[in-house]
């Protein structure tokens, strides 16, 4: 005899719940792949992918109050030095 009864059922409901939603997931992939499948068949295709963007390899995306490319934080400038 179960001690916690009301504990045992609601485990019992979790994993009833849980076994739900992997069937209704298997039936929505099952309907992705036929409808994928159909498309084949038929002979439509997805839009033309476009030539992938080449990026600067040093290309940094800027944040305000920084500094800009190629300006060096520690200059020897004794105007900025702050010692």
């Amino acid at each position: 005899m179960a001690v916690n009864r009301k504990a045992t059922m609601a485990k019992r409901a979790r994993e009833m719940e849980q076994k739900d939603r992997v069937k209704e997931r298997e039936a929505r992939r099952l309907e992705r792949k036929q409808r994928a499948e159909e498309r084949a068949a038929s002979g439509q295709t997805g839009p033309e992918m476009g030539e992938p963007i080449a990026l600067e390899e040093n290309a940094l995306p800027e944040l305000p109050g920084t500094p800009p490319p190629g300006t060096a934080l520690d200059s020897d400038d004794p105007a900025t030095d702050q010692d």
